[in-house]
């Protein structure tokens, strides 16, 4: 920034350099600012602020209208005005678009504001992002009129929030003259208001204090912004903390209080007087039930919620001891906050009433094999106390699926997440075709636990693609590999992402194989990795140590383990006859010889050309350890 730049914007807040780096440091995501120097003869005589607003990021444009009107309009947007410029601040309405510190004539200002626009896009057209729309805003009553005489004469004018400006009447000299003043209707609901604030505390707050309540600041926040007619964008959570921080007590921030904690049953109202919320609380806490309402009366969502007493955030839970995996230990954790999600999670649609998302608790056995579901190792649970049980009940326990075997595998590590609104399951593989020497990819639209047998019944509905190994695979390739899932689109454009995703994290990672099941369509219209599994080419992993530190020993055949540390190219098969060969070659005619007698291999053991003792004598070791 010019060193003169504050003194430029001297008379305007929103233009100086503390207000600036609020926005530097909290920005919106979808949003990227610019600031706009004014030069005369070297001289610094205007400043002036643009903002860069991609709405492809933005979580929604409001929740509170759901009419097909309303989704004609998020429709355009989203696909024919997603890139917007605005020559002024899109996050406060008034004029702080521009400040100059001398008379400037209207003609010169179109020409500024014009080649500002155009710059910022040439900008954006060097990165490949095409700017559709450009606004210019935050002008003077008289701006628009003197404007409209030059360069902005073919721009089409709409207007905006006005400023919200309160007159007081000289004849008011206290609260009574005020009120009287009101209309009946509006002195009720005066009075009915200032009767709920009965022992409402008002605090102007620190910034200490800011920082503290900082997550219900922003729940109120964003409460009301989300249930706004129309939205550009979302403030970040840090945003009054950092405007705090940076502007001291040039900024104020108020909190109400009532009481120290709240206890029981409480409702929340709007300013007019409409119930917004039900909410029950123990020693300040939310507890139990709590409900949302639109400012028409409509459920929202609803919510519930277990009250950790403040005086003892601790619990005490079961986990595998890694030392002695055969071993479980009590361990003490501390809760990271004073209340912890419990039970179902509804969220409804405003204008329907219909639920459109409902959250519970899953719980995942975590073992490196397939087939967990009909093993009973995954389970979907209500509470917080229905999950402790079913992770008790999991921990410890051999589950045998298909890819086990019949001795199957102990399970001991555990993975709990929400469950998703799934509309429909879909299946993704990548692999390596050696044949054609390209990747190839595997989708099918029946996704879930049985997709082996898709495989042998409807084989129809499982397609491979073939892609070459270049530097990115096309959307061509993309739309071909997700055709069976007929999806449209927004779906169909986040399924694109993904294959792209999943085919540089292929060829980054040295991966051999990377399988998405199920790959999912929630009821929200989201594409979502629900599980998955990857394996890496073994003779890579010297190029990823990142990749070796995830290797998890407890889930590995302990022969399988002993071979890797001498270096013996080991695997496990199911038979009782053990091999130990020099060559891959005689290995595998050795296991054929044995299969052709009618016994089968107890494994693929190959200690290799120039083998030491002590290498042979490990690989005798192991060979009589699987053959017990």
């Amino acid at each position: 920034m010019p060193t003169l730049w504050d003194t430029v914007a001297q008379n305007n807040v929103f233009l100086q350099t503390p207000y600036l780096a609020v926005l530097e440091k909290s920005a919106p995501v979808n949003m990227e600012c610019f600031y706009i120097g004014i030069f005369e003869h070297s001289n610094l005589i205007g400043v002036s602020l643009a903002q860069y607003l991609d709405l492809n990021k933005l979580e929604s444009f409001g929740e509170r209208d759901k009419s097909f009107k309303i989704a004609i309009r998020n429709f355009i947007f989203k696909n024919f005005a997603s890139h917007t410029l605005f020559l002024g601040n899109n996050m406060i309405t008034g004029q702080n678009g521009y400040v100059f510190t001398k008379d400037i004539d209207f003609e010169c200002i179109s020409d500024i504001l014009i080649q500002s626009a155009d710059e910022i896009t040439l900008y954006f057209k060097k990165k490949g992002i095409s700017i559709h729309l450009v606004s210019f805003k935050d002008f003077y009553e008289h701006c628009s009129v003197e404007l409209k005489k030059f360069r902005f004469s073919n721009i089409y004018e709409f207007n905006t929030q006005p400023n919200m400006i309160f007159y007081l009447d000289e004849k008011w000299k206290s609260e009574e003259d005020y009120i009287v003043a009101l209309s009946k209707k509006y002195r009720d609901q005066f009075k009915r208001a200032r009767k709920k604030n009965d022992g409402i505390i008002v605090k102007n707050l620190s910034f200490e204090e800011v920082i503290h309540h900082e997550n219900t600041i922003y729940d109120l926040y964003h409460y009301v912004a989300k249930n706004a007619p129309f939205n550009t964008f979302f403030l970040a959570k840090n945003h009054f903390s950092t405007l705090k921080g940076q502007c001291g007590n040039r900024f104020q921030i108020f909190g109400y209080f009532l009481n120290d904690k709240k206890d029981g049953a409480w409702r929340r109202y709007s300013l007019m007087g409409d119930l917004i919320a039900r909410e029950n609380y123990k020693g300040g806490y939310r507890d139990g039930k709590q409900q949302y309402f639109t400012q028409m009366g409509d459920i929202l969502r609803e919510e519930s919620y277990k009250a950790v007493d403040p005086k003892n955030p601790y619990d005490t839970i079961i986990v595998p001891d890694l030392d002695h995996p055969d071993r479980m230990l009590e361990k003490v954790i501390k809760h990271e906050a004073a209340e912890v999600k419990n039970g179902t999670w509804t969220y409804y649609s405003s204008s329907t009433g219909d639920v459109v998302k409902t959250e519970k608790f899953v719980l995942k056995a975590q073992i490196h094999a397939g087939g967990r579901g009909k093993a009973g190792g995954v389970k979907i649970l209500d509470t917080i106390e229905e999950l402790g049980v079913a992770a008790k009940e999991l921990l410890g326990k051999t589950l045998v699926t298909h890819q086990t075997g019949a001795e199957g595998r102990e399970v001991k590590r555990l993975y709990v997440e929400e469950s998703s609104n799934i509309d429909k399951e879909f299946y993704l593989s990548c692999l390596i075709d050696r044949a054609s020497s390209k990747i190839v990819f595997i989708s099918s639209d029946q996704g879930g636990m049985d997709i082996e047998e898709v495989a042998d019944s409807t084989p129809e509905k499982i397609i491979t693609t073939k892609v070459d190994i270049i530097k990115e695979i096309s959307d061509a390739d993309c739309e071909k590999i997700i055709k069976i899932y007929s999806l449209t689109d927004d779906a169909k454009k986040q399924a694109i992402a993904l294959i792209k995703s999943v085919y540089n994290m292929f060829l980054g990672t040295d991966a051999n194989m990377v399988e998405v099941n199920p790959l999912i369509l929630t009821k929200e219209k989201n594409i979502i990795c629900l599980d998955a599994k990857v394996n890496f080419d073994s003779n890579a992993l010297f190029r990823h140590p990142e990749i070796i530190e995830l290797r998890d020993l407890n889930e590995e055949d302990p022969a399988e383990i002993e071979a890797s540390k001498h270096d013996l190219a080991y695997i496990k098969l199911d038979g009782s006859i053990g091999c130990m060969v020099n060559g891959a070659g005689l290995a595998m005619a050795t296991m054929d010889i044995i299969k052709l007698y009618g016994k089968e291999p107890a494994n693929f053991l190959d200690v290799g050309g120039g083998a030491s003792k002590e290498k042979v004598s490990a690989a005798l070791k192991i060979s009589v350890l699987v053959t017990k």
